[in-house]
């Protein structure tokens, strides 16, 4: 386990194994508060672990926010659905002709 914390790559692991690896480099870390000096790579690697899984976490719910954003986007009628196309190009175009 301290070799998998050590080199680890997140592109591999799958959440639920950060999450096992960030568990046990938080406990390795409080034993070597205890016992001797904490290992400047291991600060690193933890740092790493947490903004992995914040990032992914935050991944999560923007495709889920997504998902059902579309989703209630399909239940609106027609003309409402209109409606908000025609509001969005106005908006874009307005900005189209700021920009230029």
């Amino acid at each position: 386990m301290l070799n998998k914390l050590r080199s680890f790559d997140c592109d591999r692991l799958e959440l639920e194994e950060l999450v096992e690896l960030l568990a046990y480099g938080k406990m390795l870390r409080a034993e070597f508060e205890v016992h001797s000096e904490v290992p400047e790579w291991l600060d690193v690697r933890l740092r790493e672990l947490r903004r992995e899984i914040s990032t992914r976490n935050q991944d999560n719910i923007d495709k889920r926010l997504r998902t059902l954003k579309a989703r209630r986007e399909a239940l609106l009628p027609d003309e409402e659905k209109r409606t908000k196309l025609d509001a969005e190009i106005a908006a874009l175009e307005q900005k189209a002709g700021s920009v230029s």
